[in-house]
């Protein structure tokens, strides 16, 4: 047989591995062959492999929004695994066409890899190359010890929308896409609460639920409480159950109210894409150091740490850009305290862990994402990692 067999040529590889480990520690090697960038059309029952991704969830006709992908529909071949003897483990990678994918009759070159261990300390990475084409690829980068770690470091995305606000694509779709395509360790839906019924709400909830295994893939209850006037604040609970709090109830309408009615609550509020001038955060309003543990200080709207002529090279430009006095460091210079920072997508085109819908776009940027310093990977370490600032 010839040594790899291709139905289209890849155009990258995407590899993901741990970013702390101990010496002789097992670890697998997470890897997606890419391709060109397709638009999936939203059909309900797909006949072909190609379309296998369609679903009646892939468009947003109001927002113009179309799901895409940029994983080959199909691929056949070997990834060479080029190591030092630091890394003990296989040296090819094999796609075979059908042990593959992520779902039932899924053929896409997405797959994890087991048996890899590195057997000295330090930093080190895992460079992966396609023969045919001599497409390389490189790791994140990954912190091995001598001894246990006190603090794994673990990735995620706090912030993105379903269809049932104003995003794309289903909550399981996204929790699915979350951990198996885009590789996260953790993953948070929070859609707007004003768009939710409670009915939807607690379908919400299960869903969430459903998702959370510890040690693999934690998720967290959270919506997102949407007032147009005086900025937005994703809520984050820590237990697996919650009320809904909407800005457009008359009991939750101002950041006063909510602070009352989430008194007794574990939660954290975190403001987010505060120096937008439609739907920016007014400092002036005040600052809650009981539940405003920390702020989001970058999505795909950009960063709202300082303005563009302070030196921030990722100003917000969407929705009429930013606002002087509406940026994280107005809120510092206020004398308010955030116990930590945290980076989210907001993001809206059903791909929670991947930046491909936002790239090249003139009025937003890549998204952002989340580390967080936990002993070991829970719901409950997530939370309490985000807000006590080991983010």
């Amino acid at each position: 047989e010839p040594p790899a067999v291709v139905d289209r040529q890849p155009t990258g590889v995407s590899i993901v591995i741990p970013s702390r480990l101990r010496v002789g520690e097992a670890f697998a090697v997470k890897v997606r062959v890419l391709g060109e960038v397709v638009a999936v059309p939203p059909t309900c029952f797909p006949l072909t492999a190609e379309l296998i991704l369609g679903g009646q969830f892939n468009a947003q006709p109001a927002r113009g929004f179309v799901y895409q992908d940029n994983c080959l529909p199909r691929w056949r071949g070997t990834l060479e695994v080029r190591a030092g003897d630091e890394l003990d483990g296989p040296r090819t990678l094999q796609f075979d066409g059908k042990n593959q994918g992520v779902f039932s009759r899924d053929t896409r070159p997405i797959k994890t890899f087991d048996g890899f261990r590195f057997a000295r300390p330090g930093f080190h990475f895992v460079r992966l190359v396609e023969p045919v084409s001599g497409i390389e690829a490189l790791s994140n980068a990954v912190y091995v010890s001598e001894d246990e770690p006190v603090w794994r470091i673990y990735w995620g995305d706090p912030h993105f929308h379903s269809i049932f606000s104003d995003g794309l694509r289903g909550p399981e779709d996204l929790y699915a896409f979350a951990r198996r395509e885009g590789f996260l360790d953790f993953a948070i839906l929070t859609d707007h609460a004003e768009a939710l019924s409670d009915p939807e709400w607690r379908y919400m909830m299960d869903v969430t639920n459903t998702f959370y295994e510890p040690g693999a893939f934690a998720t967290l209850v959270a919506h997102e409480w949407t007032n147009m006037s005086c900025g937005h604040r994703n809520l984050y609970f820590r237990a697996g159950k919650a009320p809904i709090f909407r800005s457009d109830d008359k009991r939750y309408d101002t950041p006063d109210k909510l602070w009352r009615a989430l008194e007794g609550q574990e939660v954290v509020a975190i403001p987010h894409h505060t120096s937008n001038v439609q739907m920016g955060v007014k400092w002036s309003l005040g600052w809650n150091a009981t539940f405003e543990r920390a702020v989001e200080m970058y999505s795909v709207w950009g960063s709202s740490e300082r303005h563009a002529e302070d030196g921030n090279l990722r100003p917000i430009k969407a929705n009429r850009g930013e606002m002087r006095g509406r940026h994280v460091i107005d809120a510092m210079n206020k004398g308010y305290r955030f116990a930590g920072f945290v980076g989210g997508g907001d993001e809206h085109k059903g791909r929670p862990g991947d930046s491909l819908a936002y790239l090249g776009k003139t009025d937003s940027h890549p998204q952002g994402f989340t580390a967080v310093l936990a002993p070991a990977l829970s719901r409950e370490n997530v939370y309490d990692a985000i807000k006590e600032g080991r983010t």
